[in-house]
């Protein structure tokens, strides 16, 4: 959808964004069109209840536009450098642990619920463990003592 100039009530502008907002809609401005020469705004997408009132959009799952995709190891390296050094602030700190608070601290399970825990745990000791009689071969072992060297001074 264009909106021509003479039609501008009722859009807010952003100029941080560059983005001109109407309700539900939000525009962008394009230099000239393609066949008349004119600027005008285009319509970039228009809220659902997925969005918030700020028009942010919720993307999980399959709506994120990574999903089932992956950084290459340049942009990994890029974000890694980026992020060096930096420290959350005690303020962020606090906030994420008042998140966090309230999920489970200082409740305890009823006498029921750990019962149903220790009939519901899998029982994988002697030989029911999956890997009960087996031995790691002696490349595993290199491989496992490699990947632990870090940790073992």
């Amino acid at each position: 959808m264009k909106i021509c100039w003479d039609n501008l009530e009722g859009l807010r502008y952003n100029s941080q964004k560059d983005r001109w907002y109407r309700s539900s809609s939000i525009f962008k401005y394009k230099d000239k069109c393609e066949t008349c020469g004119e600027p005008f705004l285009y319509e970039i997408y228009i809220k659902n209840p997925r969005f918030c009132s700020l028009g942010c959009v919720k993307r999980s799952g399959k709506d994120n536009p990574m999903f089932d995709k992956h950084h290459s190891t340049e942009a990994q390296q890029k974000i890694r450098e980026a992020h060096l050094g930096k420290t959350a602030s005690k303020e962020t700190c606090e906030k994420n642990r008042q998140s966090m608070l309230g999920k489970n601290l200082g409740k305890k399970h009823t006498e029921e619920t750990r019962k149903k825990m220790r009939e519901n745990h899998a029982d994988v000791s002697g030989e029911k463990n999956p890997f009960y009689d087996k031995k790691h071969t002696e490349g595993t072992k290199n491989k496992i003592s490699e990947n632990h060297a870090d940790f073992t001074g």
